[in-house]
């Protein structure tokens, strides 16, 4: 994060075959210069569509899981991928990584399944159906990235640290 024009932004709009496989590419080749340069800690990806969710109005992305997660998963450095897309909150870790839905910051906020709809019952965050509007800050540390999730609960008019995590360098 020092030099954040090398932080890559990956459009994930397209669901045709060729972007699959440009995209599929470029997440490879960003990922394997990442792994390689001696001055990375870490990688974070950012995508619109979030490869898994549990959202009411959409379901996840495929094109997602298959053009992204892949080189994402594999990769040494990466740490987190970060979609918005869902007005809401959501956190997952598969495989050492973590997924975070993060599209709480304006539009209506939607309502998640749960109960035998819930199609990932892994949600780190036991947040209620209809989750906070909400907002990320991260700081770096020797350790690693430490996040924290601030939401504004229902009626309030002050945002509240309603999750905290680490994002651990690699070693």
């Amino acid at each position: 994060l020092r030099d954040l024009s090398r932080a890559p932004c990956l459009r994930s709009l397209e669901q045709q075959v060729l972007q699959e496989v440009r995209g599929s590419r470029l997440v490879r080749s960003l990922v394997a210069r990442a792994d390689s340069d001696p001055d990375v800690r870490g990688t974070l990806v950012l995508v619109h569509h979030p490869p898994y969710t549990n959202s009411s109005i959409t379901s996840d992305e495929l094109h997602v899981q298959r053009s992204f997660v892949p080189a994402f998963a594999a990769a040494r450095k990466t740490l987190a991928m970060l979609s918005g897309h869902v007005h809401s909150y959501e956190r997952y870790e598969r495989g050492g990584k973590t997924f975070l839905v993060t599209g709480g910051g304006g539009g209506p906020r939607i309502r998640l399944e749960t109960g035998p709809r819930q199609r990932h019952a892994d949600d780190l965050f036991a947040g209620p159906e209809v989750r906070m509007f909400h907002y990320l800050l991260a700081a770096l540390t020797p350790n690693g990235i430490e996040v924290e999730m601030k939401g504004l609960p229902k009626g309030e008019k002050r945002f509240e640290t309603m999750d905290r995590f680490r994002l651990s360098w690699p070693t």
